[in-house]
């Protein structure tokens, strides 16, 4: 790659073409029959002069794009091209940062190692007949997945960059049938709301459509706004004006399994899949009510005391589950929680059953969550009620509650619930309020929990199955993929795959894995130099080829 890349400036230095302001329109100088494009046909994906069925099935080239170290020569080789189409892949999501096409710091004049760049992997690409679609993951204004890159939303000059590029790059390759489609934005976050996405959205389509009618356009659904990652109508999806776009969304459910244990987020242990004893919410639940009519550990210390709360009755039928929540706000002690149970009522105050029952043990994985990031919490291996362990929380100076997702239980309409559980204070202030509460979720859409399970990840695939078939439009996965540590003993992390790939070839869904090569998420997880199948995961690749049809 290398040594082509030099070439290639070598020519343009020798024919007189410095560095300019726009790329050089190589294959302008080929019309070729748009009936070569990928390109949309109700719900479906077609090409050739007779409309044939395409379904693309692939894998997320990375390309180190976090780092911001420029072209990355190491993250693959023609080799790598040849094992996506072993794994009977036909498409990789080609993952690009803005700052790649530029050759200075005020991002004004492009660069031609970057277009070399690109041309070779098409090459490769072509000469082992795999697609590539375009992705924009780290735009002008930063990284958005994170909700940290609002600066595209609020400074009006990243995003006349964001579609400027587009634009270049639309100029480009407008007549390269190797490219799927362009795929505009990762994960979008906007700063205010999800009309900045759709008129960014649309803008970026015009400018594309000004510079080339004959590729695919890749539209993403809202991922958050200002870091708040709540589901909206239409589940974050919105149609823009032009009749060549396939619509797309990234499957990490459930996110608390998927995403384990990542240095980068809160969630701890997430247990394995699948678990028809773990109650997963759908992506639009949110908390709604608490029941925190229990009382407050005394002032100063007190041995381990039974505590009783009083029953609460749910009316709204859009509540659909709950979980014990362990309270200690503004406490600057230590608040020990052990052997609570939470109980459920029938409509006339019969006790029904015990909806779940908790003795905490050195595994169990509680998350604190805090208003001012105060306070710590932690399994007491030296101090429980009938055995050596219980939760510690401390040093909270605001609002401070613990809650594990793992002992969510399913909740009825018109049906009651209280929480009953043994505490223990040590220098409890006079202003803290250490109690047992619960929490209830609510599901705007009316959808059920459900275990984790198959029929869990087919409902929340559906949804977006549906939105294609309702306003005839195709959809894609653009991620989906588990974090390494899922892939330990006993996690499961092979049957979740295998499960998904189940479903795709069901619903005959386009897809790309996250990803092929990083340490995190890559099926190749050596996180220098080049892919190295001595740090591979085998099993998955294996499970790749036995499960995805051949393309023809």
């Amino acid at each position: 790659m290398k040594i082509k890349s030099l070439i290639f400036v070598f020519l343009f230095i020798l024919t007189g073409i410095s560095h300019c302001s726009e790329p050089l329109n190589q294959n302008s100088l080929t019309e070729i029959d748009k009936s070569s494009f990928i390109h949309r046909k109700g719900t479906e994906l077609v090409i050739g002069k007779n409309d044939e069925p395409i379904w693309l099935k692939g894998v997320c080239f990375g390309n180190y794009v976090w780092d911001g170290a420029g072209i990355p020569s190491f993250h693959h080789s023609v080799s790598d091209y040849q094992r996506v189409k072993d794994m009977n892949m036909n498409a990789i999501r080609f993952y690009l940062n803005y700052s790649f096409f530029f050759k200075d710091n005020n991002k004004k004049q492009y660069s031609n190692e970057c277009w070399a760049w690109l041309d070779d992997n098409i090459e490769m690409a072509k000469q082992h007949g795999i697609y590539l679609i375009l992705n924009m993951h780290v735009p002008p204004g930063g990284f958005q997945s994170n909700g940290e890159g609002l600066e595209l939303w609020d400074k009006k000059e990243n995003q006349d960059r964001f579609k400027k590029l587009w634009k270049a790059i639309a100029k480009k390759y407008k007549n390269e049938p190797v490219i799927a489609g362009y795929d505009i934005l990762n994960e979008p976050v906007t700063s205010q709301s999800i009309d900045q996405w759709k008129e960014l959205a649309q803008e970026t389509v015009d400018a594309i459509r000004s510079e080339d009618i004959n590729h695919l356009i890749i539209v993403e659904r809202l991922n958050g706004i200002a870091g708040k990652w709540e589901t909206y109508s239409s589940i974050n999806l919105f149609l823009v004006n032009d009749e060549n776009t396939m619509y797309t969304f990234h499957y990490y459910n459930p996110i608390e399994y998927t995403h384990q244990n990542t240095s980068w987020t809160s969630f701890g242990e997430g247990g394995a899949y699948p678990d028809r004893n773990w109650l997963e919410v759908p992506q639009d639940a949110t908390w709604v009510a608490r029941n925190f009519n229990s009382p407050y550990l005394p002032v100063g210390n007190s041995d381990w005391t039974f505590y009783k709360g009083k029953q609460l009755k749910i009316t709204d039928p859009t509540i659909i589950a709950g979980k014990p929540l362990l309270v200690s706000c503004k406490n600057s002690g230590n608040a020990y929680f052990d052997d609570f149970v939470v109980k459920e009522f029938d409509e006339k105050g019969n006790f029904v059953k015990n909806a779940c029952e908790i003795n905490i043990k050195p595994e169990n994985d509680w998350q604190l969550w805090s208003d001012d990031q105060s306070g710590c919490s932690v399994v007491d291996k030296a101090t429980g009620h009938k055995d050596s362990a219980s939760l510690m929380v401390s040093d909270t100076t605001g609002a401070a509650n613990c809650y594990n997702n793992k002992f969510r239980f399913a909740v009825r309409t018109n049906y009651s619930y209280s929480i009953e559980g043994w505490m223990k204070g040590e220098r409890i202030n006079s202003d803290a309020q250490c109690q047992l509460g619960i929490v209830f979720e609510q599901s705007p859409a009316r959808r059920q929990a459900m275990p984790r399970d198959k029929e869990y990840l087919e409902s929340e695939l559906k949804r977006f199955i549906d939105f294609g078939k309702t306003n005839n439009v195709p959809v894609y996965v653009g991620e989906w993929g588990l974090y390494q540590d899922c892939f330990s003993s006993g996690k499961g992390g092979e049957s979740w795959v295998s499960d998904m790939l189940d479903l795709f070839n069901r619903y005959k869904v386009h897809y790309t894995y996250h990803a092929y090569h990083e340490s995190a998420f890559g099926i190749f997880n050596n996180p220098e130099g080049l892919p190295d199948i001595s740090q591979a995961n085998t099993t998955l690749i294996d499970l790749f080829k036995k499960k995805i049809p051949v393309s023809d």
